[in-house]
């Protein structure tokens, strides 16, 4: 089964991608806060992370720069789900290599043809 992290600091938000993700087939790992979902990445090998940007211990664009330069997981196809609504800093996290950019609120439907688009079932 195809393991998706994702990293995510909002529990009910979490919680529903869990679900969705399990439906569509996919195992679902969750880490709460940035230095925790950055040592998941290397220790659980996901298939593919979904990142918030807004998260404690570690926000996302400093967790996707760690995830990119490591060399375990550089590879891992990264989508971010966030409410940040700042230009500047979607340009920098796009500039990091990520698979699709999604702002919440957004439609988990398109999340999961996103995830399904990088990580068949």
């Amino acid at each position: 089964m195809k393991k998706i992290l994702v990293i995510e600091d909002e529990q009910d938000f979490a919680r529903l991608v869990k679900i969705r993700l399990e439906a569509a087939g996919y195992e679902a790992v969750h880490a709460s806060d940035g230095m925790s979902g950055f040592e998941a990445s290397a220790r659980v090998s996901p298939d593919l992370i979904m990142l918030d940007l807004m998260l404690p211990n570690g926000d996302g664009l400093s967790v996707l720069r760690k995830i990119r330069r490591s060399p375990e997981t550089k590879n891992i196809p990264v989508i971010v789900v966030t409410a940040k609504q700042d230009p500047v800093y979607k340009g920098l996290v796009l500039d990091e290599g990520v698979s699709s950019y999604f702002q919440k609120p957004c439609d988990m439907a398109d999340i999961i043809k996103e995830i399904k688009k990088n990580v068949p079932v």
